[in-house]
Protein backbone atom coordinates (compact mmCIF):
# COMPACT_ATOMS: atom_id res chain seq x y z
CA UNK A 1 0.00 0.00 0.00
CA UNK A 2 1.55 3.46 -0.84
CA UNK A 3 2.45 5.22 2.37
CA UNK A 4 0.70 8.17 1.17
CA UNK A 5 -2.47 6.62 1.14
CA UNK A 6 -1.67 4.87 4.38
CA UNK A 7 -1.24 8.57 5.89
CA UNK A 8 -4.39 10.20 4.69
CA UNK A 9 -7.00 7.26 5.07
CA UNK A 10 -9.39 8.51 7.34
CA UNK A 11 -9.24 6.15 9.93
CA UNK A 12 -7.21 3.26 11.13
CA UNK A 13 -8.60 1.47 14.08
CA UNK A 14 -7.28 -1.27 15.70
CA UNK A 15 -9.25 -4.49 16.22
CA UNK A 16 -6.96 -5.68 18.58
CA UNK A 17 -7.67 -5.06 22.75
CA UNK A 18 -4.82 -3.70 24.91
CA UNK A 19 -3.18 -6.99 26.37
CA UNK A 20 -3.56 -8.51 29.91
CA UNK A 21 0.32 -9.11 30.05
CA UNK A 22 1.24 -5.39 29.36
CA UNK A 23 -1.59 -4.16 31.55
CA UNK A 24 0.48 -6.06 34.29
CA UNK A 25 3.82 -4.74 33.81
CA UNK A 26 2.48 -0.88 34.36
CA UNK A 27 2.59 0.22 37.68
CA UNK A 28 1.72 4.19 38.44
CA UNK A 29 4.27 6.53 37.19
CA UNK A 30 5.56 4.66 34.34
CA UNK A 31 5.56 6.32 30.59
CA UNK A 32 3.90 4.48 28.30
CA UNK A 33 4.42 4.75 24.30
CA UNK A 34 1.76 3.61 21.81
CA UNK A 35 3.09 3.57 18.42
CA UNK A 36 0.52 3.51 15.77
CA UNK A 37 -1.93 4.97 17.99
CA UNK A 38 -3.82 6.16 15.79
CA UNK A 39 -6.98 8.04 18.09
CA UNK A 40 -5.04 7.46 21.08
CA UNK A 41 -7.63 4.99 22.37
CA UNK A 42 -5.29 3.16 24.18
CA UNK A 43 -5.14 6.04 26.46
CA UNK A 44 -7.62 5.39 28.63
CA UNK A 45 -6.46 1.47 29.79
CA UNK A 46 -3.17 2.97 30.27
CA UNK A 47 -4.23 5.62 32.30
CA UNK A 48 -6.58 3.21 34.67
CA UNK A 49 -3.55 1.43 35.25
CA UNK A 50 -1.71 4.04 36.42
CA UNK A 51 0.91 4.73 32.77
CA UNK A 52 1.51 8.29 31.71
CA UNK A 53 0.24 7.87 27.75
CA UNK A 54 2.03 8.81 24.98
CA UNK A 55 0.87 8.28 21.12
CA UNK A 56 2.66 8.53 17.72
CA UNK A 57 1.51 7.64 14.37
CA UNK A 58 2.04 8.40 10.63
CA UNK A 59 -1.91 9.00 9.86
CA UNK A 60 -2.52 12.64 10.42
CA UNK A 61 -6.27 12.35 10.49
CA UNK A 62 -6.35 10.03 13.11
CA UNK A 63 -3.65 12.08 15.25
CA UNK A 64 -5.56 15.38 15.11
CA UNK A 65 -9.13 13.63 15.98
CA UNK A 66 -7.05 12.11 18.86
CA UNK A 67 -5.83 15.53 20.18
CA UNK A 68 -9.26 17.02 19.64
CA UNK A 69 -11.37 14.15 21.64
CA UNK A 70 -8.30 15.22 24.35
CA UNK A 71 -9.28 18.39 24.51
CA UNK A 72 -13.06 17.74 24.97
CA UNK A 73 -12.44 15.24 27.50
CA UNK A 74 -13.20 12.20 25.74
CA UNK A 75 -11.99 9.06 24.97
CA UNK A 76 -9.26 9.27 27.83
CA UNK A 77 -10.22 9.58 30.84
CA UNK A 78 -7.97 9.72 33.13
CA UNK A 79 -7.34 8.25 36.83
CA UNK A 80 -9.05 11.34 39.49
CA UNK A 81 -6.45 13.74 39.96
CA UNK A 82 -4.31 13.34 36.81
CA UNK A 83 -3.91 15.45 34.02
CA UNK A 84 -6.25 15.05 30.60
CA UNK A 85 -3.43 16.59 28.44
CA UNK A 86 -2.76 13.86 25.93
CA UNK A 87 0.86 13.55 24.69
CA UNK A 88 0.40 12.51 20.47
CA UNK A 89 3.22 13.21 17.65
CA UNK A 90 3.06 12.65 14.17
CA UNK A 91 5.98 10.38 12.94
CA UNK A 92 6.84 6.47 11.60
CA UNK A 93 7.44 3.62 13.44
CA UNK A 94 10.57 3.09 12.11
CA UNK A 95 12.40 6.30 13.26
CA UNK A 96 11.03 6.85 16.52
CA UNK A 97 12.12 10.89 17.41
CA UNK A 98 13.60 9.71 20.60
CA UNK A 99 16.32 9.15 22.50
CA UNK A 100 17.39 5.67 23.75
CA UNK A 101 15.33 4.41 26.91
CA UNK A 102 12.63 7.24 26.71
CA UNK A 103 10.03 5.06 27.77
CA UNK A 104 9.18 2.11 30.67
CA UNK A 105 6.72 0.58 28.11
CA UNK A 106 6.08 0.17 24.38
CA UNK A 107 3.26 -1.15 22.70
CA UNK A 108 3.00 -2.62 19.05
CA UNK A 109 -0.81 -3.42 18.77
CA UNK A 110 -1.87 -4.92 15.03
CA UNK A 111 1.33 -2.79 13.71
CA UNK A 112 3.81 -5.27 12.34
CA UNK A 113 0.38 -7.10 10.36
CA UNK A 114 0.87 -3.83 8.01
CA UNK A 115 4.04 -2.82 7.52
CA UNK A 116 5.48 -3.92 3.91
CA UNK A 117 7.68 -6.55 4.68
CA UNK A 118 10.21 -8.54 7.53
CA UNK A 119 12.84 -6.18 7.10
CA UNK A 120 10.42 -3.18 7.86
CA UNK A 121 9.02 -5.34 10.83
CA UNK A 122 12.55 -5.76 11.78
CA UNK A 123 13.41 -1.83 11.96
CA UNK A 124 10.13 -1.02 14.03
CA UNK A 125 10.96 -3.82 16.57
CA UNK A 126 14.15 -2.46 16.84
CA UNK A 127 13.19 1.22 17.57
CA UNK A 128 10.59 0.29 19.93
CA UNK A 129 13.55 -1.77 22.14
CA UNK A 130 15.70 0.86 21.80
CA UNK A 131 13.44 3.39 23.98
CA UNK A 132 12.04 0.87 26.56
CA UNK A 133 13.40 0.63 29.59
CA UNK A 134 11.37 -2.28 30.89
CA UNK A 135 9.22 -3.77 27.74
CA UNK A 136 7.81 -4.17 24.32
CA UNK A 137 4.42 -5.51 24.02
CA UNK A 138 3.72 -6.60 20.78
CA UNK A 139 0.05 -7.73 19.94
CA UNK A 140 -0.99 -9.39 16.48
CA UNK A 141 -2.42 -12.41 14.30
CA UNK A 142 -1.15 -15.80 13.96
CA UNK A 143 -1.75 -17.48 10.75
CA UNK A 144 -4.95 -19.60 10.65
CA UNK A 145 -4.98 -22.31 8.42
CA UNK A 146 -7.63 -24.11 9.76
CA UNK A 147 -10.15 -21.80 9.02
CA UNK A 148 -10.88 -22.19 5.14
CA UNK A 149 -11.52 -18.47 4.78
CA UNK A 150 -8.16 -17.56 5.71
CA UNK A 151 -6.58 -20.38 4.29
CA UNK A 152 -8.47 -19.08 0.99
CA UNK A 153 -7.02 -15.52 1.82
CA UNK A 154 -3.54 -16.82 2.48
CA UNK A 155 -2.98 -19.16 -0.60
CA UNK A 156 -4.52 -16.59 -2.94
CA UNK A 157 -2.56 -13.80 -1.29
CA UNK A 158 1.33 -15.74 -1.75
CA UNK A 159 0.59 -15.50 -5.61
CA UNK A 160 0.29 -11.91 -5.28
CA UNK A 161 2.54 -10.94 -2.77
CA UNK A 162 5.18 -13.79 -3.35
CA UNK A 163 4.82 -14.28 0.60
CA UNK A 164 3.11 -17.08 2.77
CA UNK A 165 0.53 -15.36 5.17
CA UNK A 166 0.17 -12.06 3.46
CA UNK A 167 -2.76 -10.85 1.86
CA UNK A 168 -3.71 -7.76 0.06
CA UNK A 169 -6.67 -5.35 1.56
CA UNK A 170 -8.79 -4.20 -0.77
CA UNK A 171 -11.79 -1.78 -0.88
CA UNK A 172 -14.07 -2.25 -4.07
CA UNK A 173 -10.63 -2.30 -6.60
CA UNK A 174 -8.37 -0.11 -4.34
CA UNK A 175 -5.76 -1.80 -2.45
CA UNK A 176 -5.66 -0.18 0.85
CA UNK A 177 -2.89 -2.60 2.28
CA UNK A 178 -0.95 -5.48 2.37
CA UNK A 179 -1.88 -7.69 5.61
CA UNK A 180 0.19 -10.24 7.44
CA UNK A 181 -0.10 -12.81 9.82
CA UNK A 182 3.17 -14.95 11.48
CA UNK A 183 3.70 -17.63 12.96
CA UNK A 184 4.85 -17.74 16.40
CA UNK A 185 8.51 -19.01 15.33
CA UNK A 186 8.35 -15.93 13.02
CA UNK A 187 8.07 -13.53 15.59
CA UNK A 188 10.25 -14.73 17.90
CA UNK A 189 12.87 -14.78 15.56
CA UNK A 190 11.65 -11.02 14.67
CA UNK A 191 12.09 -10.29 18.01
CA UNK A 192 15.63 -11.88 18.33
CA UNK A 193 16.95 -10.43 14.97
CA UNK A 194 15.96 -6.96 15.96
CA UNK A 195 18.05 -6.99 19.47
CA UNK A 196 15.37 -8.45 21.99
CA UNK A 197 14.46 -11.62 23.65
CA UNK A 198 10.74 -12.14 24.09
CA UNK A 199 10.30 -13.40 28.04
CA UNK A 200 6.12 -13.53 28.09
CA UNK A 201 3.89 -15.07 25.27
CA UNK A 202 0.30 -15.84 25.42
CA UNK A 203 -2.02 -17.08 22.13
CA UNK A 204 -5.74 -16.31 21.77
CA UNK A 205 -8.66 -15.85 19.49
CA UNK A 206 -8.82 -12.55 18.33
CA UNK A 207 -11.22 -10.82 16.50
CA UNK A 208 -10.13 -8.79 12.52
CA UNK A 209 -11.31 -5.59 11.69
CA UNK A 210 -13.77 -7.43 10.02
CA UNK A 211 -14.97 -8.88 12.37
CA UNK A 212 -13.94 -12.54 11.62
CA UNK A 213 -11.93 -14.47 14.64
CA UNK A 214 -8.34 -15.58 13.90
CA UNK A 215 -5.51 -16.60 16.33
CA UNK A 216 -3.66 -13.77 18.21
CA UNK A 217 -0.49 -13.36 20.20
CA UNK A 218 1.03 -11.24 22.56
CA UNK A 219 5.01 -11.12 23.41
CA UNK A 220 6.51 -9.31 26.26
CA UNK A 221 9.63 -8.37 24.95
CA UNK A 222 12.70 -6.72 26.36
CA UNK A 223 16.19 -5.03 24.86
CA UNK A 224 19.24 -7.65 25.40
Amino acid sequence: MPNAIWKSLPTVPSSLDMPRQLLRVISPGMTVLDVGCGEARAAADIRAAGGEYFGIDCNWPCIARAARLANRGEGVSARPGATRMLHVVLGEGEWLPFRDGSFDVVLLRAVLTVLPGMDACRRVLGEALRVSRIAVGTRDFLQTWNDPYYSARYHAGEAETGEKGAFLVRENDTVLYRARHFTSAELLDLVRSAGGEAFDVEEEPVQTRSGKTVQGICLLCRKL
